[in-house]
């Protein structure tokens, strides 16, 4: 794993060496597990779905080795034979009908061995799949704990290098906390952010809330301290932004418009009822595109959320039509601020990754340098000042 150049001088450049190796060692580790773990899995499916077809063949070859088909075409013989015999002239007509109906019965009789074999045959294959699929099911059980137990460690390893470029940095940790309270629409999530100094926004709060300005001065301000390019750091920082929205807003941290005619109806648990009801139906609300891929729901799809969230759209006025609903995710905010409260409340690493889930993969580089990171997310936004001119 390549991590970017320190700064000369800079905080982790000798005291946190140790710690930094030791990421990079954990976290190949994890990595390759990682990459093993996938690769079995894909196994897996692949012998399932090898299985599915073994045990249609073998259910076709023991559905043509039915004795009721060799009794019928043998029925069918003896007829031929009989009726052949019943209009025979001679002696030579008797005598090929009965070799035509010798020949018939060994047909059959040769054509049910090979349906026999076709059958052993089809059976063996299913137990051979159905051993292997269990090995390698085991298998990959067994390296999706070692997978598990290696992200673990790197994770570990990378909570250890943040808190020594942290004390590096500032060796006296803040001892005063703030405590902020929660948005009314949001239901009372609670939002203790972190140790800060009381009355100011920190960098964090401004980013979720929208501040693009802090967002580019938080950017210039780690790359000062990671070597790294401005641009870079703010990509990376965007792609946590956009994180933290989406994992937000899956856990229903969201909120709605009062004003708005649909929503000012439902009460914040209900409205979240609908919006998960709709997701179900496949109906996604992505903070940064709005519905995923496009897909708005119709105004039959909203009748069926409001049915799976316990409500009656028969007694509902002002329901949205087509064209509302496909702009009804404008309405709908998502209170990131109180997710980290709630979720990471001290913005640590572990703490982020656990809260993002799977959506934290995509944002190693920055894990690799939270030390640096998190400083400034957490430091008073207006010590960050604006962008000049």
């Amino acid at each position: 794993m390549s991590t970017p150049p320190q700064v000369p001088g800079g905080p982790a450049a000798d005291g946190c060496a140790e710690a930094r190796t030791a990421v990079d060692a954990r976290c190949t580790e994890s990595h390759e597990a990682t990459a093993a773990h996938a690769a079995l899995t894909e196994r897996v499916r692949g012998l399932r779905r090898d299985l599915v077809a073994a045990r249609h063949r073998e259910d076709e070859a023991v559905a043509a080795n039915d004795p009721a088909i060799r009794t019928a075409e043998k029925a069918a013989a003896r007829d031929t034979y009989q009726l052949a015999r019943a209009t025979a002239e001679s002696d030579d007509e008797v005598r090929a009908a009965t070799a035509v109906w010798a020949k018939a019965v060994d047909h059959v009789n040769r054509t049910a061995a090979q349906r026999r074999r076709e059958v052993a045959k089809a059976r063996a294959a299913v137990t051979t799949l159905e051993g292997v699929l269990h090995r390698t099911e085991r298998e990959e059980q067994a390296a999706r704990l070692h997978a598990d137990q290696l992200e673990a460690a790197c994770l570990d390893a990378r909570v250890r290098l943040a808190a020594c470029e942290e004390q590096a940095q500032a060796p006296e940790p803040a001892a005063t906390a703030t405590v902020f309270e929660p948005h009314a629409a949001t239901g009372g999530h609670a939002v203790a952010i972190s140790a800060s100094g009381a009355g100011a926004p920190l960098v964090i709060e401004s980013i979720v809330s929208g501040d693009r300005v802090a967002l580019e001065l938080a950017a210039a301000r780690i790359a000062e301290h990671t070597g790294a390019s401005p641009a870079t750091i703010q990509l990376q920082l965007q792609e946590l932004l956009d994180a933290v929205l989406s994992a937000a807003a899956e856990d229903g941290y969201l909120v709605f418009d009062a004003g708005h005619l649909f929503w000012a109806g439902l009460s914040f648990e209900e409205a979240r009822d609908v919006v998960n009801a709709l997701a179900r139906l496949g109906f996604i609300f992505e903070p940064s595109e709005g519905w995923h891929a496009g897909r708005a729901p119709a105004p039959t799809d909203l009748s069926m959320a409001l049915a799976y969230a316990g409500l009656d759209p028969r007694n509902m006025r002002d329901l949205p039509g087509a064209d509302d609903l496909l702009a009804l995710p404008g309405s709908i905010g998502v209170d990131a601020r109180g997710f980290l409260a709630a979720h990471a409340p001290e913005l640590t690493v572990d703490n982020v990754v656990h809260a993002l889930g799977r959506r934290a993969a995509q944002l190693e580089p920055l894990w690799n340098e939270w030390g640096q990171v998190r400083p400034t997310l957490l430091s008073d936004r207006h010590s960050l000042g604006s962008v000049p001119g």
